[in-house]
C-alpha cells in the first residue's frame, strides 16, 4: 500500500513489535515508514531478537520498585526536555541498569586513580 492512507485495525496493531518493522510491513503489504510510525505512536518497543538475551523475571518486589522509580525517571527526562508520558517496565529497567553501569565505571576509574597516585584521593 504505497501512498495511501492506512486504516489500522486492531489486528494490524497487534502485529507491531513482534517482528522487525520490515517483516511486519511485508506481511501487511505496507512500506516500513507507516509501520515504524504507528509502532512509535503506540509506544511499542522495536522488536529485538531474544537470542543471547538475559531474561528478567519481574516479581512483585521488583514491580513495586519499578512503580516507585518510573515517575522519578520520567520527571528527570521531562526536566531534560524529553517529552515522556509513560515509561514501560523494560524502559525503567534499562535506564536503571545504564545508570548503575555508569556509576560502577566511575567508581572503578576513581579506584584506579587512587591506586596510581599511591592512595592519594583525587583533588
Amino acid at each position: 500500500m504505497r501512498g495511501k492512507h492506512v486504516r489500522w485495525t486492531p489486528e494490524m496493531d497487534d502485529a507491531l513489535g513482534k517482528k522487525t518493522d520490515a517483516a511486519t510491513a511485508r506481511e501487511l503489504g505496507l512500506t516500513v515508514g507507516p509501520v515504524r510510525a504507528r509502532r512509535i505512536l503506540l509506544s511499542i518497543p522495536a522488536y529485538r531478537s531474544l537470542r543471547g538475551a538475559t531474561t528478567v523475571i519481574i516479581n512483585e518486589d521488583l514491580r513495586n520498585k519499578i512503580a516507585d522509580l518510573a515517575p522519578r525517571l520520567a520527571q528527570r527526562l521531562k526536566a531534560n526536555g524529553i517529552p515522556i508520558y509513560d515509561l514501560r517496565d523494560w524502559q525503567v529497567i534499562d535506564m536503571a541498569i545504564t545508570e548503575m553501569a555508569a556509576r560502577i565505571e566511575k567508581e572503578e576509574a576513581r579506584a584506579l586513580y587512587v591506586r596510581a597516585n599511591h592512595g592519594q584521593p583525587q583533588k
